[in-house]
C-alpha cells in the first residue's frame, strides 16, 4: 500500500515524491522499524515515541506520521513527516485499513473479566483446534496454541494487534481468542477489530490506580459489550456483575450464560457444571446443557478453574460442538496452564501450588480451595507490584491471613517503587503479625519454605 492511499483513507492530503512509494509495513516501537515500514511515532504511557524518530530512520523508515505537537524539523529530514491532529484516534482505522480487516473474516473472541482471562482464552484455543486452527494473544503471549512467542502486554497495541491477526490469517487461522484487558478498552487498542464473541468472566477489585473507581472499571469492561457489538454474548452468571451485564444485553439475540451454581436462574440459555467429585488433581462434575448431559472430567484444581473451563465449553458450542462425547474428552484432555493453579511436588515431597492470583478476591479463591485439600500446613508466599493499585495490598494480606498457617510477603515485581514501601502499605491495619514474615530476597523466601 503507498503512503498517499493510508493517507487518503483518514482524509489527510499530502503530495511529494515519496507519497508513491509502498509501505512494508507500519510500526509504533521504533526498534521493530525495518526498511520501508511506516513509523507512528506518538506519545505512550511509558515513553514518547516522537524521541525515536532519528533511529527509525536509521534503521530505513520510509516515512514519519506524528502529531500537531511534534517539534522534529522535516526541513532537514530526508524522509517525509506528516503532523495529523489527533492522530491517536485513527490509529485502529489505519491499521484495520492497511492490513485489509482480517478481523472481518476470522472468528475473533475476546474474553475480559479481572480474573480467569489467560485461562479461557487458553482452554478455549485447546479446544477449539479439534475443529480449525486457532490463534491466541493474551498473557503467556501470541501465536498457536502449544507455540507462542512472548508479548510484553496482555492485549498488544493496535496497530501490532491487526498486523497479528493479519498474519494469523495468512497462516490458516479460523478463529482467535484474545485476552482483552481494561487498559486495551481504555487505549483504544482494540479500535476496529471485529469480535465475533464476547465472554465476560468476573469482576472484582483491580486496576484502580488506573480507573480510580470501580464503576469506572465495570464501565470501562462494559465497552466491549456495548460498543464493539458482538454476535456473540458468554457470560459468568455466577458473578453479580455477570448477573448486571446480562441486564444490559437482554436483548440481544445470541446470548449463553454459564454456572457452577445449580440453582443460579437467569432468563438466558445457559450452560451448568454441576461439581459430583473431587480427587488429587481433578474434578468430576456434570453438564447440563439444552442438548442434553454428559459428565465431565476436568484436570484442574479448584471450582474457579472449573467455570474458567465451563466458558471456554460455552465457546466451543457457540461455534458449532454439540457432540457432548466430544466436549468431555476434549476437556478430559485439556492441558495445566502455566503459573495457573500450576501444581509441583507432592507424595513425599511438600505440594507447591505456583497462581498468578494478583487481586485479594483471587487470592481467598485460590487459598480457600487449597485450605479444602490440605492435611498439613498451608503457607502462602506473595508479593504486590510496584506502581500499581495500592489499595489492594493490606487487602491481599486479608486474604491470605484468613486461610493460611503462615504467611510470607516478598518481593514481587516492584518497578519504580521501593519494596519496603510496597511491604509498609501490604501491613497497614495487620496488627497481629505473629504468622507473617517478611523476606525481600524472594528466591531466599521460596527456599525457606521448601526447607521447612
Amino acid at each position: 500500500m503507498k503512503l498517499h492511499e493510508i493517507l487518503a483513507y483518514i482524509d489527510v492530503s499530502y503530495t511529494c515524491s515519496a507519497a508513491n512509494k509502498q509501505i512494508n509495513n507500519i510500526k509504533l516501537d521504533s526498534r521493530k522499524v525495518q526498511k520501508g515500514d511506516l513509523f507512528i511515532a506518538l506519545p505512550g504511557s511509558v515513553t514518547d515515541g516522537r524521541k525515536y524518530i532519528h533511529e527509525a530512520i536509521k534503521k530505513g523508515a520510509i516515512a514519519i506520521l506524528t502529531d500537531e505537537s511534534c517539534q522534529f524539523s522535516s526541513d532537514t529530514c530526508p524522509i517525509p513527516i506528516v503532523n495529523i491532529k489527533e492522530l491517536s484516534k485513527y490509529l485502529g482505522k489505519l491499521a484495520n485499513y492497511f492490513y485489509q480487516s482480517p478481523s472481518k473474516t476470522l472468528k475473533v473472541i475476546g474474553i475480559t473479566g479481572t480474573n480467569g482471562k489467560t485461562s479461557v482464552c487458553q482452554y478455549i484455543a485447546e479446544l477449539l483446534q479439534y475443529q480449525a486452527p486457532c490463534g491466541l494473544i493474551g498473557t503467556l503471549g501470541i501465536g498457536f496454541y502449544g507455540n507462542l512467542k512472548n508479548s510484553t502486554h496482555t492485549t498488544p497495541d493496535c496497530i501490532t494487534l491487526h498486523e497479528t491477526l493479519a498474519s494469523f490469517k495468512k497462516q490458516g487461522a479460523h478463529y482467535v481468542s484474545i485476552e482483552i484487558s481494561s487498559h486495551a478498552l481504555m487505549q483504544n487498542r482494540v479500535s476496529h477489530v471485529h469480535f465475533d464473541t464476547a465472554i465476560f468472566t468476573n469482576l472484582s477489585q483491580d486496576h484502580l490506580d488506573y480507573h480510580k473507581t470501580m464503576s469506572e472499571y465495570w464501565a470501562t469492561k462494559l465497552r466491549l459489550f456495548m460498543d464493539y457489538d458482538p454476535k456473540h454474548i458468554i457470560i459468568n452468571l455466577d458473578d453479580p456483575y455477570g448477573r448486571q451485564l446480562l441486564r444490559y444485553v437482554s436483548k440481544r439475540e445470541k446470548i449463553l450464560g454459564y454456572t457452577i451454581k445449580p440453582k443460579q436462574d437467569m432468563s438466558c440459555e445457559k450452560l451448568v457444571l454441576q461439581t459430583i467429585a473431587i480427587e488429587k488433581n481433578k474434578i468430576f462434575a456434570m453438564l447440563k446443557t439444552p442438548f442434553g448431559d454428559t459428565e465431565i472430567e476436568a484436570p484442574v484444581i479448584g471450582c474457579f478453574n472449573l467455570s474458567n473451563i465451563l466458558a471456554a465449553i460455552c465457546a466451543s458450542v457457540v461455534y458449532g460442538c454439540f457432540n457432548l462425547e466430544d466436549i468431555s474428552k476434549r476437556v478430559q484432555k485439556l492441558s495445566t496452564i502455566f503459573g495457573r493453579m500450576q501444581h509441583l511436588g507432592g507424595d513425599e515431597q511438600p505440594l507447591v501450588i505456583v497462581d498468578y492470583a494478583h487481586t485479594p478476591d483471587a487470592l481467598a479463591k485460590v487459598l480457600a480451595t487449597l485450605r479444602l485439600r490440605c492435611s498439613g500446613k498451608l503457607w502462602c508466599l506473595f508479593g504486590c507490584g510496584g506502581n500499581r493499585d495500592k489499595t489492594k495490598r493490606s487487602k491481599m494480606l486479608s486474604s491470605a491471613l484468613e486461610f493460611s498457617d503462615k504467611v510470607i510477603i516478598t518481593k514481587d515485581n516492584p518497578r519504580e517503587e521501593d519494596p519496603k514501601k510496597i511491604i509498609e502499605d501490604t501491613l497497614k491495619g495487620h496488627h497481629n503479625t505473629d504468622k507473617i514474615t517478611i523476606e525481600l530476597d524472594r528466591k531466599k523466601a521460596i527456599y525457606e519454605i521448601l526447607r521447612i
